[in-house]
């Protein structure tokens, strides 16, 4: 899936900022970044993002001012507001509710409560969601189709598929063994068919042209070792170089707030 989708971050702690725009451009996004609710407001005033994420307080204009104003303009009121805290207060969280915001993370990140705040909120053509995590990929993976070996080059790679860029792309359909080197000189190896097609002549700006692999079911310990891999490359060397904690990578268990989510909504007729 081509992400081709905007967010606003707007936060005045430049540190979140800058891991957090990293971040979200390996997911696939453009990022454009604020420093307060006014920026943002002026910003929208000459585009209209997929998605915002702002930290809730800011000097200037504050996170809840911001969504409160976004959802009273009917220009701006569907674009999703994530809103973002250093810690969970009770009564900003129903504020951010009332006012209409589509999630609520506290600080740091992690970056699997994102993922799912993601998928809720972030709709592409023919009402498919994002399902899984993904990344830009940049390597050269080795694929054996009827007997033959080939290296691709891999543009983007996900926890369903991989997308090799080349003009010269197998049927719709064939399948193959894909070898994805997880670890130095340890390979995971699975099966796949190619799924679609992109030509020079449809999308070119937005996607290379090559083919899309949908890898066929993994065991969950695959599974699990897939996933790690796309978190390494996604936040592995920020991991190691922030100052200090504004992203995290442990997969956490559903908290109460996210699953009660849809029912406080509902609570405030925003559904």
């Amino acid at each position: 899936m081509n992400n081709d989708k905007t967010v606003i971050i707007a936060d005045d702690h430049e540190t979140l900022v800058m891991y957090l725009s990293i971040l979200m451009r390996r997911m696939g996004f453009t990022v454009i970044p604020a420093r307060n609710g006014e920026e943002v407001l002026q910003l929208l005033e000459t585009i209209l993002p997929d998605l915002i994420i702002t930290d809730r307080k800011m000097p200037v204009v504050d996170g809840l001012t911001t969504l409160k104003t976004i959802k009273s303009n009917p220009r701006l009121a569907d674009i999703p507001v994530i809103m973002v805290s250093a810690y969970f207060e009770q009564e900003a969280f129903d504020q951010c509710m009332e006012l209409g915001g589509a999630g609520f993370l506290t600080k740091p990140i992690n970056i699997h409560e994102l993922h799912l705040l993601l998928q809720k909120d972030l709709s592409y053509p023919n009402n498919r969601q994002r399902k899984s995590l993904r990344v830009s990929y940049g390597r050269k993976v080795m694929v054996e189709h009827e007997g033959q070996q080939k290296k691709y080059y891999a543009v983007t790679l996900s926890e369903q598929g991989i997308y090799f860029r080349t003009q010269n792309p197998l049927p719709i359909g064939a399948k193959m063994q894909i070898h994805l080197e997880i670890n130095s000189g340890e390979f995971l190896t699975t099966q796949g068919a190619v799924i679609y097609h992109k030509s020079l002549s449809n999308d070119i700006n937005k996607l290379d042209p090559g083919m899309a692999i949908k890898f066929n079911a993994f065991s969950t310990p695959h599974a699990d070792a897939l996933k790690a891999h796309i978190v390494e490359l996604l936040a592995g060397d920020l991991m190691d170089e922030q100052p200090e904690p504004v992203i995290v990578t442990q997969s956490a268990p559903a908290q109460p707030l996210q699953k009660t989510l849809a029912e406080v909504k509902q609570q405030w007729n925003l559904v």
